[in-house]
């Protein structure tokens, strides 16, 4: 890439960080393991990002009937609603919040069918670093 387009990308994603007169990003961060969800509110709050923590599907799926986000961190693998669950009710709603899917695995034909909705714009494995997590968001709300 060259440099005037690694500028553009550099102030691509940092247009998505808060700015003194700016929002805060609205970012809702789903998985049922406490030790993950604890790394994605730091990582992610710590560069200026709000970020709301729920430990499972069920949850996501009535809270994103009631507010909107700016991007949605989703494991796949959960009791009750699992990450399809989600997506799913995400699509029948015409809710289109840019999704990321944070899971351990993910099997081919999960893959194909959750981001056959439209919404699954990033899947990242578990577990990765917290600038992996950072760069994947920015890239997720740039592109939205």
């Amino acid at each position: 890439m060259s440099f005037a387009g690694k500028m553009s990308a550099k102030r691509k994603a940092e247009s998505t960080m808060k700015d003194a007169g700016d929002t805060m990003k609205r970012i809702l961060a789903v998985d049922d393991d406490s030790v993950m969800i604890g790394f994605i509110k730091n990582a992610l709050s710590s560069h200026g990002y709000e970020v709301t923590c729920l430990s499972g599907g069920k949850e996501a799926i009535e809270i994103l009937k009631e507010q909107t986000f700016d991007c949605l961190i989703l494991d796949f693998y959960m009791p009750e609603k699992d990450g399809l669950d989600v997506v799913g009710s995400m699509y029948s709603r015409k809710d289109r919040t840019p999704t990321i899917v944070f899971t351990n695995k993910i099997e081919p034909h999960y893959e194909a069918g959750i981001q056959g909705f439209g919404i699954v714009r990033e899947i990242l494995k578990k577990p990765c670093s917290a600038g992996t997590l950072l760069e994947a968001v920015e890239r997720v709300l740039a592109d939205s």
